[in-house]
Formats: C-alpha cells, sequence, structure tokens
C-alpha cells in the first residue's frame, strides 16, 4: 500500500511537471511566431519648437493639469498644463488667440513625438482623436502666459 501511495505521487508529481513543461513549450512558440516589423518613424522631435498664434477652444481642468485645446489653420491639438501658484502674467481665455511655443510632450528615446492613437481614451475623458497632437506650451504656466512681449493675446 505505501508503495503505491509513493507510486502515484511520483506519477502525479511527472504528468505535472509534463504539463508545465507543455505550456513552456507553447508560450516560446508564440514567441517564435511572432514577426516584429521595424519602421522607421518620422516626424516632430522633442527639440523643435513650434512658434505661432493659435485660438483656444476649451479649457479642461483635472486634478493637478489643464488640457487646453487649440486651434490653428484648422488643424486641431491640445496643450496640457501643469497647475502651479499663480504667477504673474496674462490668463487665457476659451475663445482668443494667443502666441505659444508648443513642444512635444511625450517623445521616444531619440526624440521622436508620439502622437495619441485615435482610438484610445487618455485621461479617462478624451480619445486620441479628440486630443490631436499633444503638447507642451514653454510660456505657459498653468492658464498664465509667462512672456508678454511677443506672448500677448492677439486683437480680434
Amino acid at each position: 500500500m505505501k508503495n503505491i501511495l509513493i507510486l502515484s505521487l511520483v506519477l502525479i508529481h511527472v504528468v505535472t511537471l509534463g504539463q508545465n513543461n507543455k505550456d513552456r513549450h507553447r508560450i516560446t512558440d508564440t514567441i517564435q511566431d511572432l514577426v516584429i516589423i521595424h519602421s522607421e518613424m518620422r516626424g516632430q522631435t522633442n527639440k523643435e519648437i513650434e512658434r505661432g498664434y493659435y485660438k483656444v477652444l476649451k479649457i479642461d481642468a483635472f486634478n493637478n493639469f489643464y488640457l487646453i485645446f487649440i486651434e490653428k489653420n484648422n488643424v486641431k491639438s491640445t496643450i496640457y498644463s501643469e497647475k502651479s501658484i499663480v504667477v504673474k502674467g496674462q490668463k487665457i481665455e476659451v475663445d482668443s488667440t494667443y502666441f505659444f511655443e508648443l513642444s512635444c510632450k511625450d517623445t521616444l528615446s531619440n526624440g521622436t513625438c508620439l502622437i495619441p492613437i485615435a482610438n484610445v481614451t487618455y485621461f479617462d475623458k478624451y480619445s486620441g482623436y479628440e486630443l490631436g497632437k499633444l503638447n507642451l506650451a514653454k510660456n505657459l504656466c498653468g492658464l498664465i502666459i509667462t512672456r508678454h512681449a511677443e506672448s500677448s493675446k492677439l486683437k480680434q
């Protein structure tokens, strides 16, 4: 009886070990079947700055940042601006046009700009399509423009 119990335990161990190895081969096989396609990405880098006048379409406040939806030449994009303590400058308003110095918010290690994916939801609220390109504004602190000379509000 003791021998049958030991033999049963050994048999169970071998069968279980065989199943684990089978699963490992299945995972390895799927990794070997994976096809990797390399393509060189071209576009804006984080060192490039876009300067110009943009119309503010909408401002959405989150816990510790703002999303400022802007438009220039019928191209929409978004500025990500972290909330901060009050600084001197001009507070931006919706339906007004301002001079911004924009750079890409998220980049790869080589500096290539990553744009939001159209069908993915960002910030638990907006699709990548709604955000457009996500930027940082060099001359914006919270909702305050920090440079007055060239960054003033465009008179309409």
